[in-house]
């Protein structure tokens, strides 16, 4: 189960445990990606880190504060993502928002 070894992936809309964003982190981690797990919201930041290192090592798991409406965060998450894995191979846009 190594097909994406080698790769980074940055996934948004992973703030909160148990949502879709933070099942495709792990489902990434389980094919040997590395990956940038961001959200706007950041109080389970810890737990949400701990959870994905518990499925790989700490050195594949990097988790931004991220709002996916404005563009200089885009530029200062790619940024610290290349500074950090080196490149960035995949993106899943998976921010979203609930209205009642």
């Amino acid at each position: 189960m190594d097909r994406l070894k080698g790769k980074v992936a940055l996934i948004t809309g992973c703030g909160r445990i148990g949502n879709i964003g933070l099942a495709v982190c792990e489902a990434f981690l389980r094919e040997g990606a590395s990956v940038v797990a961001t959200d706007i919201l950041t109080n389970d930041q810890e737990e949400i880190v701990n959870s994905l290192v518990g499925k790989s090592s700490a050195d594949r798991v990097l988790f931004l504060q991220h709002d996916a409406t404005r563009e200089e965060d885009w530029q200062r998450v790619a940024d610290q993502t290349i500074a950090t894995f080196g490149q960035l191979d995949v993106l899943v846009n998976n921010v979203g928002i609930a209205l009642s």
